[in-house]
């Protein structure tokens, strides 16, 4: 079983009906639920699947460096912020 559910719907979707030790974090604004002890990692490998070359995440507001992610685990509440390099001036 992963430690991230996959469940890419919004927090209030699934969460009433079935007890599966959900809890929610915010990522860019956005509400995700996942389930607990979720690693930084997986929740950016299977819940969000986003490209992790050029970007950077803080968790409340403090960055994560890319070697502790795996090893991160989220806490219910906490902020994500993903910053995507880009070029151009």
């Amino acid at each position: 079983m992963y430690c991230c559910l996959p469940i890419l719907q919004r927090v209030y979707s699934y969460r009433l009906k079935f007890n599966l030790n959900q809890m929610e974090v915010t990522v860019n604004q956005q509400s995700y639920s996942v389930s607990e002890n979720c690693s930084l990692q997986h929740m950016i490998d299977h819940v969000l699947v986003v490209p992790v070359n050029g970007i950077a995440i803080a968790v409340n507001q403090e960055i994560i460096v890319k070697s502790d992610w795996p090893s991160y685990v989220l806490k219910a509440g906490d902020q994500l912020t993903i910053i995507k390099a880009t070029q151009g001036g």
